[in-house]
């Protein structure tokens, strides 16, 4: 500090300078910090989506005979939705729609949501989008970042969509008590899916196929994206696989070097299924 002529006090210039300094210092130390944390909240708000899911799942199955909603390539971009979509009819789907740019005004629409199987369970729109994703068509967000696993009950079997025949052919799981490989505190049920990835709300991941993601996982939360259970608990997984990580689209290869795929397989389905 030093005294002026009128005998007032203030900084001098390398004093001035040397403050700036400081503050930008501790900006780089703790924007980073305050980046995580508001990516580990934005991952706590999501578990709480995919539980809230994962509770409307179980309850259509408790009221439905156990039978699981159906999941699948049913992805109408039409508005009103065609009658065979809707609950009470074969076609019915968890949720219907699609979210990618193809989909357009559709990808933004929430009566895609609302008009799907889960939503009178869960009567919240909100909690079928994580926070963190920031995905936009048409100059709006969309409604949607979570998927079902494609072997919950899939309108057509992903095993006769690839052809697979004989022991080939991989579990399909069409009421709750079928659960039995992987059992339901392993099998997942909702995911949340990369943005570059997403489409219908079908996510496959193939256990035969040990070279390929088909879709991809989101990573918003430091690397990390949610994922929910059939006995009803959510975790935020941790990614590793660059091809996850850095995916532009969906049909990616697997990093041999990184077990990630063959971590989602073991949880996705497996071979011995009668309804496969």
């Amino acid at each position: 500090m030093m005294k002026g002529s009128a005998g007032k006090s203030g900084f001098t210039l390398i004093e001035l300078l040397v403050v700036i300094a400081i503050i930008a210092i501790l900006a780089a130390i703790l924007l980073p910090v305050l980046a995580r944390a508001k990516a580990k909240a934005y991952g706590i708000y999501c578990m709480n989506n995919l539980k809230q899911l994962q509770v409307a799942w179980t309850l259509y199955s408790d009221e439905n005979k156990q039978r699981i909603a159906q999941s699948g390539q049913n992805s109408t971009t039409t508005y009103p939705i065609p009658t065979q979509y809707l609950p009470g009819n074969p076609m019915a789907n968890w949720v219907l729609g699609a979210v990618n740019t193809a989909a357009g005004s559709a990808a933004t629409n929430l009566a895609f949501i609302e008009n799907g199987l889960l939503f009178p369970y869960v009567n919240n729109v909100a909690v079928y989008k994580c926070p963190a994703d920031q995905k936009q068509v048409l100059g709006a967000p969309t409604v949607r970042s979570m998927s079902m696993n494609a072997w919950m009950n899939p309108l057509e079997t992903w095993n006769d969509v690839i052809g697979y025949i004989g022991t080939a052919r991989l579990r399909v799981f069409r009421r709750q008590d079928e659960l039995v490989g992987p059992r339901p505190d392993m099998a997942w049920v909702f995911i949340d899916e990369n943005p570059n990835s997403i489409n219908d709300g079908w996510f496959v991941c193939d256990p035969n196929n040990n070279n390929l993601w088909y879709d991809i996982p989101a990573s918003y939360h430091n690397n990390a994206g949610g994922i929910s259970y059939a006995d009803g608990h959510a975790e935020i997984k941790v990614w590793r696989d660059p091809n996850v990580l850095y995916a532009t689209g969906n049909n990616r290869p697997r990093d041999p070097a990184c077990p990630d795929l063959t971590w989602l397989q073991q949880r996705s389905s497996s071979k011995g299924s009668p309804n496969n």
